[in-house]
């Protein structure tokens, strides 16, 4: 079957004004390689494709030079606050010099976010071969988060090659399911490391017993305070992303569900389903109320109420008995996942054993900037390319741009 996904963003490439320039730090990988072949149909996409090899050539010198005060400077400031931070050693940072510069940035990845920050590339496109978590934390200070931001959010939109069919009997109707968008599949903290759930019946607990003093308690309560607004925050961008992400390529309406083992507080014993209930699920229909009045994308979007186990959310004839009242339960296409883990684990179990086509989109840096799986086949690094190119916003023209990327595709060639 034809890919929807593909089809609507290729649409969008028609509208380009401006050529965008896409750079690709791991073209080392068969992978990457054959995406980037694929994308020269596309004569508005301009790839730069990176690789260690190239980057030790004589003919990239001059860049090099050029990117490298900049780059010293930035990766000096970061290393001075993981110094702060108790996590480099202080030596490490002091040793750091012009020449340790030079070859960290001879690295692909470091040079494909300079181009970036430079403005040599409109967006970078990896994660192929990197881990998220390297990827992230160098794009962070390379090329930096957006200021209007508060955080860096990811959802993966998926497509079904074979759209999952549902036979309502009870309606009289078949629900065809062709997309699915998850949100939380690569950034966050795993369950477990969400201690502020529990932390402040244990604090009260302590206190009674005269375990703690009260001002220790009251320092204490306040911390926890403060992790609960920032996953409160986080859900409610995660929440807004993936929905706007939902629409744009899809163009259905967006219909989101907050995933939990419990459906419409079943399990009434859980402080974690408290919390959901009372607290972040109000917060992101709030939000998502606000984010309506200034976002066209939104314009129809819903979210569900009530937290929802996967076939409430997803499945109208296990919705209307699970979550009864809630009108949209069953038939959300937007999952919002608790943590990392179960994103993560949610968005490789689709990938593992359903034939179906992906992309990870993400938001919050100054740059657009993909993080992709290690796992991704050849037409999902096509696709996410692709999200890529109608997000970006072309820097200001200027020659050197034009010219070093023409020079760095003819010289790959001849690797």
């Amino acid at each position: 079957m034809e890919s929807q996904l593909r089809k609507n963003l290729e649409e969008r490439l028609q509208n380009l004004e401006k050529e965008v320039y896409l750079v690709f730090p791991e073209c080392h990988s068969p992978n990457v390689r054959e995406a980037v072949n694929l994308l020269d149909k596309y004569p508005k996409v301009k790839t730069i494709p990176l690789s260690a090899e190239l980057l030790k050539s004589k003919g990239m010198e001059d860049l090099v030079e050029s990117f490298l005060p900049e780059y010293e400077e930035a990766t000096r400031n970061y290393y001075e606050k993981q110094v702060k931070k108790g996590k480099m050693d202080k030596k490490d940072w002091e040793s750091f010099n012009r020449e340790k510069a030079r070859k960290e940035l001879c690295d692909p990845l470091n040079f494909a976010l300079m181009m970036a920050r430079k403005n040599y590339a409109d967006a970078e496109v990896g994660g192929v071969e990197a881990t998220t978590a390297e990827h992230t934390r160098r794009a962070l200070y390379l090329v930096n988060k957006d200021p209007r931001k508060e955080n860096i959010v990811c959802s993966c939109t998926m497509e079904f090659l074979t759209p999952v069919k549902l036979e309502d009997k009870g309606e009289g109707t078949t629900r065809e399911i062709r997309f699915l968008t998850l949100a939380d599949p690569a950034l966050g903290k795993p369950a477990m490391e969400y201690g502020f759930v529990t932390s402040e019946k244990l604090l009260k607990s302590m206190k009674e017993g005269n375990l703690i003093s009260e001002e220790s308690y009251q320092k204490s309560i306040a911390k926890v305070e403060e992790e609960k607004r920032g996953y409160i925050r986080l859900k409610c961008d995660q929440a807004i992303s993936a929905l706007v992400w939902h629409k744009f390529l899809t163009q259905e309406r967006p219909i989101g569900a907050f995933l939990c083992h419990s459906t419409a507080g079943s399990d009434q014993a859980s402080l974690y389903v408290q919390f959901l209930r009372q607290e972040v699920i109000p917060a992101i229909v709030k939000a998502l109320e606000e984010e309506k009045k200034h976002n066209p994308l939104l314009k129809d979007a819903v979210f569900i109420s009530q937290e929802c186990q996967v076939e409430a959310a997803s499945d109208p004839r296990i919705g209307r008995k699970k979550a009864k009242g809630e009108a949209y339960a069953g038939y959300a296409n937007v999952h919002l996942l608790s943590a990392v883990d179960t994103g993560n684990q949610h968005y490789k179990t689709f990938l593992t054993f359903t034939e179906m086509d992906s992309m990870i989109c993400w938001s919050g840096f100054l740059k657009p900037i993909y993080d992709l799986s290690r796992s991704s086949p050849v037409k999902d690094i096509v696709l996410s390319a692709l999200v890529a190119a109608t997000q970006a916003i072309p820097g200001t023209a200027f020659a050197e741009k034009e010219k070093w990327q023409q020079k760095i595709y003819e010289m790959n060639k001849n690797l």
